[in-house]
């Protein structure tokens, strides 16, 4: 730059020994000065868009990778670190001779002023080959360098590599010369099999790598905001859609828990109603026949103790033979009360149907609830990407900034030539005074010159006119200078929009931070809710077997009741049973007819119709026997008179079923029978049942003597 300057310079004294006032030659130098420093800069921008068109053009990428390099400079010569770098390869061609050239570029992501660069032309590729002896040609050299590189990108993994990239620089990493070896490791020595000395780039090629740098910074960070602005839709949508799912299982929990509830609550009531009516019915009918009974009781005791001791036998072979009647009795009782607990069971059955499909239906809530949990497991993997790309933005964001820094540092550095050309101009000042000196002796010699002016005058036009094109061209600087600000006002201005675009970016980013935060904390609601609602359902079950143990109990109950109503049947059989063969006339010739001769054996035609259990026979029922339903015995207690054990077996005399001595011989004249007041065991009360009239009924006689039919007299 001060070369040229020093020649306009020159001009501009010569031009101005030959104008007339001093005043103007100086405003006009000042001019030209101007002027040469404007083309001088205007002249370096153009050469380096030319040179980066040309290059752009003509350019041809053969090799572009991060490979892992191990440095080694002045300041560290013992240690080595391990870096990545981005190795690129080109082939050119020169625009001014037409002859090939390899451009070999090492760069750093982390450091964007880590530019070293090689230009090899065939002459260089001669004087390298002859120096490290290599034996291949300049046509065939880039691919064999890649393939060296290709084999140390392959060992880079490695713990012992084998073919190694080492850098070696002497002095500063990024401002200094370095060496580029690619090193064969074996056991007997580090094989270098090429050596290439890499330059430091100038500012051209590091404004250069900077701005594509840039630019792609630019297009990746509006990928990311397209990827990031996706991402938030689908994250919004996907939200929305568990939302909604939740709410839906929500209610239908909710719905099936009210049901299981209200069924709960309609079964229980169901089953106290049923009980209270049984149990009220119960009451009712023991209050009746108790009353009768002891009515009954009280009108016939004193002819019962009587007719006691005559109708003892008979009385022993009626309670025998109405025993198997209320056998059979019983068991028809026994047979209604199964298919009664049947018809139970099968209810109970069906609500066990319905707890199972409560339980199903349980079982799909929580599967829904794991569904859930799932989903929101891949909402965190999202959100952590999310968080990653922001880290990323955020890296972006510092690159940013150090690039701004690196500007700040171009405008210094553009700041300090200002001052050092503001200095140079100082100092032509000086010169221009001193100048001065020279003036006044041009002044002594003016008359010496008096014969030239006409041509200097000449001279003069010419010069104008030249200085109307450099006018001229001074204005257009002006323009590039005006546009260059506006440029670089717009760069300030794109570097503010960034920055207010990451920080409403990193606010969106908390925002979505925080209702992931929230969705999480509803999503441990209702994880406790189902929990709540496993422990409801667990407090159900427990409900259902303490009902189930009631009903248990209930059965036992009955199952009480029924040996008890068995032996009251039993008792007020044998009574009826005496009451009709005191009532009929005819009672004296039937129990005359049963008599057998001493000393041969009774036969007993009908014993094989009796009910014995276990055996499969049947018996059909009383003619005229009145039917007895279900009673409790109530706390009433009656003194005890004949202690008589209580069992589901059939009770049998065994007199009808071996032959002996005819038991009706000593039987009393008249056929009236009586029985003895039934005792019941302790705790249970004196069960009573209404007289038959045998005229009005037909009783029938027992199966093993000949019924007779007579009226009264």
């Amino acid at each position: 730059m001060v070369l040229p300057f020093l020649s306009t310079l020159r001009c501009s004294v010569a031009c101005f020994s030959c104008l007339a006032s001093p005043s103007g030659a100086l405003r006009r130098l000042w001019f030209l000065v101007l002027l040469q420093t404007e083309m001088i800069l205007d002249s370096q921008y153009r050469r380096a868009d030319g040179v980066s068109t040309s290059e752009s053009g003509q350019d041809e990428s053969l090799y572009c990778r991060t490979l892992s390099v191990q440095l080694k400079d002045d300041f560290c010569a013992t240690a080595r670190r391990v870096s990545s770098v981005c190795l690129t390869i080109r082939k050119s061609k020169s625009s001014t001779v037409g002859r090939k050239e390899l451009q070999i570029q090492l760069t750093d992501d982390a450091d964007p002023f880590f530019v070293y660069t090689l230009t090899l032309t065939e002459e260089d590729f001669q004087s390298l080959k002859a120096q490290q002896g290599l034996l291949v040609d300049f046509l065939s050299f880039p691919q064999k360098f890649v393939d060296l590189l290709e084999l140390c990108s392959k060992d880079d993994q490695k713990e012992s590599p084998r073919f190694v990239l080492s850098l070696v620089v002497h002095g500063r990493t990024g401002s200094d010369p370095a060496i580029l070896d690619i090193v064969e490791a074996n056991p007997f020595k580090h094989l270098v099999h090429l050596s290439l000395k890499l330059s430091p780039a100038p500012d051209a090629v590091i404004r250069k790598h900077l701005t594509t740098a840039m630019r792609l910074l630019k297009d990746e960070n509006r990928r990311l905001e397209v990827a990031l602005r996706s991402s938030e839709t689908d994250f919004h949508a996907r939200l929305h859609q568990y939302q909604e799912v939740a709410t839906e299982r929500s209610r239908e929990l909710e719905h099936i828990r009210s049901l299981h509830a209200s069924q709960l609550a309609s079964l229980r009531e169901q089953y106290e109603r049923e009980l209270t009516a049984e149990k009220e019915q119960h009451e009712r009918e023991l209050t009746i026949e108790r009353e009768q009974h002891k009515r009954e009781l009280t009108a016939e005791r004193e002819h019962h103790k009587r007719e006691l001791a005559a109708e003892k036998e008979s009385a022993r072979k009626a309670c025998s033979e109405q025993q198997f009647r209320s056998d059979l009795e019983h068991k028809e009782t026994e047979q209604r009360l199964k298919k009664q607990i049947q018809v139970l069971e099968a209810e109970v059955s069906i609500k066990d149907a319905l707890n199972k499909d409560l339980q199903e239906k349980l079982a799909k809530a929580e599967q829904t609830c794991r569904d859930l949990s799932l989903k929101v497991t891949t909402l965190e993997a999202t959100v952590g990407q999310c968080q990653r790309t922001a880290e990323v933005l955020s890296r972006q964001k510092d690159s940013v900034e150090a690039d701004k820094q690196l500007n700040e540092k171009d405008a210094s550095t553009l700041r300090s030539r200002l001052d050092k050309l503001e200095a140079e101009l100082l100092e032509k000042s000086q010169l221009l005074a001193e100048t001065k000196g020279l003036l006044e002796s041009c002044e002594q010699k003016k008359r010496q010159a008096e014969a030239l002016l006409e041509q200097r005058q000449a001279q003069l036009g010419r010069r104008e006119a030249a200085v109307k094109t450099l006018s001229d061209d001074i204005v257009k600087g002006n323009e590039i200078i005006k546009r260059l600000q506006g440029e670089l006002r717009t760069y300030h201005a794109k570097l503010r929009l960034r920055s207010e675009v990451i920080t409403k970016q990193e606010d969106v980013l908390t925002e979505k931070e925080q209702q992931v935060q929230s969705l999480v904390r509803k999503v441990d609601d209702l994880e406790l809710a189902s929990k709540n609602k496993e422990t409801e359902l667990a407090r159900t079950r427990q409900r259902m077997e303490e009902v189930e143990q009631k009903l248990a109990e209930c059965q036992k109950q009955v199952k009480t009741s029924e040996n008890v109503i068995q032996w009251l049947n039993k008792q007020l059989n044998t009574y009826q049973l005496q009451q009709d063969k005191r009532n009929s006339p005819v009672g004296l010739s039937s129990s005359k007819q049963l008599t057998s001769p001493i000393g041969s054996s009774p036969t007993y035609p009908t014993a094989r119709n009796f009910a014995f259990p276990g055996t499969g026979g049947a018996a059909a029922p009383l003619q005229g026997q009145a039917a007895f339903t279900n009673m409790t015995p109530s706390g009433r207690h009656e003194p005890n008179v004949l202690p008589k054990p209580i069992s589901s077996d059939a009770m049998i005399d065994p007199r009808f079923l071996q032959p002996q001595a005819d038991p009706l011989v000593q039987r009393a004249p008249h056929t009236l029978t009586t029985a003895a007041t039934p005792v019941l065991p302790s705790g249970a009360a004196v069960v009573t049942r209404q007289r038959a009239p045998a005229a009005a009924t037909g009783a029938v006689a027992p199966p093993y003597h000949t019924a007779a039919k007579a009226k009264p007299s």
